[in-house]
């Protein structure tokens, strides 16, 4: 009987922990897939970093602003038409580069610190931890 028992946990369990990795990636991708505006991916944004750097309201406001001219300076870079691939992507690099200096410029110490570890793991062709 202490066999079977096991078993049957054993079975619950591996059923409990498919049912919640279903569960985690099917909501992962359901986010994804929502049409947000971009005044939403700023709100995400910004709260993502005050969770991990603890902004004040004076910074989170002021980011928030930063990323709101990026955000329109980004849909006119995308829009041109007068310019190819390369100087669009080249244009993308430098505005990526002077937002982050930008907010850079916002924090203490501890919290650029953190910022950029918090940009290298996002920088693009970096695996990402899943959790």
């Amino acid at each position: 009987m202490n066999r079977n028992y096991s078993t049957n946990l054993l079975v619950v369990t591996i059923i409990g922990f498919v049912i919640m990795n279903y569960n985690l990636y099917g909501q992962r991708d359901d986010r994804r897939s929502q049409n947000l505006t971009d005044a939403e991916r700023i709100q995400i944004m910004v709260t993502r970093l005050d969770d991990k750097l603890s902004l004040s309201s004076t910074q989170k406001e002021e980011i928030s602003n930063i990323y709101t001219s990026h955000f329109e300076f980004m849909k006119e870079i995308r829009s041109s038409e007068n310019e190819d691939r390369e100087e669009k992507q080249e244009q993308i690099k430098l505005l990526k580069n002077e937002l982050d200096e930008n907010i850079m410029a916002l924090l203490n110490e501890k919290q650029v610190e953190e910022y950029k570890k918090i940009s290298n793991e996002n920088k693009p062709g970096r695996k990402r931890e899943r959790s």
